[in-house]
């Protein structure tokens, strides 16, 4: 454990932010967990114009066996959650061919996945086709339309950020259910159209599911090793309130404040490393992006601070690298949206996350309180962060690896199982 001085409190927040109150008392509190209870049975919805089996089958043909964040463009590939959970829904030793007899219901039916798939075929209108045509199987199962006087939860997944991709005729026959979305970043409905969108409210509540992590910083479990040095893989340049830029600067403060010890720190401006062909970014670079991956096998502490929502795919690559991620979240939004380090959070019944990240509010621009928070991650820095990474990575394999979706699907399940036994009572 690092230092006293360092580390005054349970709470992993800077000496400086300790000491303040502009945080609130909760800030750093984990969720309540439910009690232990056995896991109910599953029905998979897949009639009709609900099984999107087949073209799932096709998405896995064009992967050929790649991974899908280097087959499509970074921000599109990390999203391809559909085809990993619904397979080992398929296959799972919880499901039941008795509708009658499961609770919960999960739709075969995978909207992102089936958006993908027709841009690469360049047929944009079969997207369109097929969710038009699952909203009509949808509105004619006598199961579903009755689901809120049953108590049946349907579960619905959803790659990707945009509402839109459901289409609103099928986004109105589940806003009509008793519905629960899986998608990975709840605070997505707050952004953009999503607010105005038939389905906002399934969004604003939905079970958080984990992000395809980084193709080339997967690690095996038998991997772990000396660590050393902080990293950062993304851009600098994006308007979160000044968080990127305090992490920035105490970054760049470290070697100051740790001139006895030497700690290799790496602030990777690499969003071209996403795959965002754009005017102002470079092109996707296969082996650009393979050394990101590298440099979170290699790094003792990830910096994770929010991305274009509370979540962020980092937060996934460095687990599934072995390294600890530190969660970096700005004061203001916490205190504004009332949140706390743990919101956005996958499967919080499943994995302890006070347990294996760290959690950091940068302070302002006061040079002491910036150098107290690179002294704070020094310390935690050259403490033994051993039994943390192999925890970090442990849950990782168990629960967010979708090259073990059954894990991942009985997280899910999980989660579900207590919001329809909520709902129920």
């Amino acid at each position: 454990m690092p230092p006293r001085d360092i580390y005054p409190s349970a709470a992993n927040l800077s000496t400086c932010r300790s000491r303040c109150t502009a945080c609130g008392p909760d800030i750093d509190t984990p969720p309540a967990r439910s009690r232990r209870f056995d896991p109910p049975l599953f029905y998979l919805e897949a009639s009709g114009a609900l099984d999107h089996r087949p073209l799932l089958s096709a998405v896995l043909s064009t992967l050929a066996s790649r991974p899908p964040d280097v087959v499509w463009p970074v921000g599109e590939g990390q999203y391809l959650i559909e085809p990993p959970i619904l397979r080992a829904l398929a296959t799972h030793p919880r499901r039941t061919l008795d509708a009658e007899r499961a609770r919960i219901h999960v739709l075969c039916v995978a909207p992102w996945a089936s958006l993908l798939l027709a841009r690469r075929r360049g047929e944009p209108e079969a997207h369109a086709e097929r969710m038009a045509a699952a909203a009509r199987e949808l509105a004619g199962l006598r199961r579903f339309t009755h689901s809120r006087r049953a108590g049946r939860l349907y579960v619905q997944l959803l790659g990707g950020e945009s509402l839109a991709t459901l289409g609103k005729e099928y986004q109105r026959e589940l806003a009509s259910g008793n519905v629960v979305l899986g998608c990975t970043d709840p605070t997505n409905a707050y952004i953009g159209p999503n607010n105005r969108e038939p389905a906002h409210r399934l969004m604003a509540t939905a079970i958080t599911l984990p992000y395809l992590s980084h193709a080339f910083a997967a690690m095996p479990f038998a991997g772990h090793g000396p660590r050393s040095g902080l990293m950062f893989h993304g851009g600098l340049g994006r308007f979160d309130f000044g968080n990127r830029d305090r992490m920035r600067k105490i970054l760049l403060r470290v070697p100051s404040v740790a001139a006895h010890t030497k700690v290799p720190t790496d602030v990777r401006i690499a969003e071209f490393t996403r795959g965002n062909n754009t005017a102002l970014r470079r092109a996707f670079n296969v082996s650009e992006y393979e050394s990101s991956g590298m440099a979170y096998k290699k790094a003792s502490i990830c910096m994770v601070p929010a991305g274009d929502v509370l979540s962020s795919r980092r937060l996934f690559d460095a687990l599934s690298a072995g390294c600890v991620p530190l969660l970096l979240r700005s004061w203001y939004l916490l205190n504004k949206n009332g949140q706390t380090f743990y919101s956005a959070l996958p499967f919080p019944n499943s994995v302890k996350w006070e347990d294996i990240t760290l959690r950091l509010v940068p302070s302002y621009s006061s040079l002491a309180c910036i150098d107290g928070d690179a002294r704070w991650l020094v310390g935690w820095h050259n403490s033994s962060l051993e039994r943390m990474r192999r925890k970090g990575h442990s849950a990782f394999l168990r629960y967010m690896d979708y090259s073990n979706p059954e894990g991942v699907a009985s997280a899910l399940l999980d989660e579900a199982a207590i919001r329809q036994q909520a709902r129920h009572l």
